[in-house]
């Protein structure tokens, strides 16, 4: 957490709010911060925003949780910096299950309603 450029506060707010990521391997957190930066082009700042918003995406799987959610916003069109900008408001957005998520932007997108900052 420190190398992408948390201050000891932001550290100890990450902890506080999810103490679990303290048995958590650093290993196990490097592929989540690398997708976040390389798979939607997220500065180190923006990381540093989302993980202390929502600690236990650190927790998330990669494979099963946060690939297929970035994927179903991609099917809605969704360009990668309006996905960021969606991670940036609700982070939270990766921690709802499929369904719901899905549900969401039906829901939405029945109203004519689903954009960006609807999410």
């Amino acid at each position: 957490l420190k190398d992408l450029g948390m201050d000891d506060s932001e550290v100890a707010e990450v902890i506080a709010s999810h103490p679990r990521l303290l048995s958590y391997d650093q290993e196990n957190l490097k592929p989540i911060v690398q997708w976040l930066k390389d798979d939607l082009g997220m500065i180190d700042s923006q990381v540093v925003r989302v993980i202390v918003q929502f600690p236990s995406l650190l927790g998330c799987s990669l494979e099963e949780n946060l690939k297929p959610k970035l994927r179903m916003l991609r099917e809605q069109d969704f360009a990668d910096s309006q996905i960021v900008n969606i991670l940036l408001r609700n982070p939270k957005v990766l921690g709802y299950s499929s369904k719901r998520l899905a549900a969401r932007m039906a829901f939405l997108e029945s109203q004519g309603l689903l954009t960006e900052v609807s999410l």
